[in-house]
């Protein structure tokens, strides 16, 4: 069985079987309340779907992109389950769960606050999201321009990550030896707060 975490827009968990069924699932779509949730969220779907931390193989992890402190919440939360059992940590951009299952090309976007849109653009290989690049961020009031420059391209905005579909999007990739994301946080602003020189 694999965990799935994602706290890039709400907070999402499940548990999917290695074949990518769902266990169970359970979410929060609170902005602002991942650490408040994240750790009964995991806990809820691992007893659902009547397992334990012992009986997961793999933990996929949502790297963004999102705001800092939510984003950091989930991915803390899934390392810390894939070091304590020592089972193989999965990352996977968090939008990517959007375009899972859908056919065509689909440009999806996300809300990153401050009139700013994160998207990318997918084409789908037998329902498996494919992307050339890595989410980039444009301004909200201009992104008919994004939309214009990918004519054909279905739209769809990604307003919650569904992290059973983040873990199908791993597991298909690792069955065809496709690599995955770096495990680091996605983040596509510069920080707010530098050190001084």
């Amino acid at each position: 069985m694999i965990l799935a975490i994602d706290s890039s827009s709400g907070t999402s968990a499940a548990v999917v079987s290695a074949e990518g069924l769902t266990l169970a699932e359970a979410s929060s779509d609170n902005p602002r309340g991942h650490a408040e949730v994240i750790g009964d969220l995991i806990a809820q779907v691992v007893n659902d779907a009547n397992t334990s931390p012992t009986g997961l193989q793999a933990v996929v992890m949502g790297v963004g992109p999102g705001p800092f402190t939510g984003l950091r919440v989930g991915m803390a939360a899934a390392q810390a389950v894939a070091w304590a059992h020592q089972i193989p940590l999965w990352p996977v951009v968090s939008l990517d769960a959007a375009a899972y299952g859908r056919e065509g090309k689909v440009l999806v976007w996300s809300d990153q606050k401050r009139r700013e849109r994160a998207w990318a653009v997918y084409s789908l290989e037998d329902g498996l999201p494919v992307s050339d690049h890595l989410p980039v961020l444009h301004a909200a009031e201009d992104f008919s321009d994004v939309e214009k420059a990918h004519p054909g391209c279905d739209v769809l905005e990604a307003r919650s990550v569904k992290a059973a579909d983040l873990a199908r999007v791993a597991i298909g990739r690792q069955a065809r030896g496709l690599s995955l994301v770096a495990p680091r946080a996605l983040y596509l602003r510069a920080p707010d707060v530098t050190l001084a020189p």
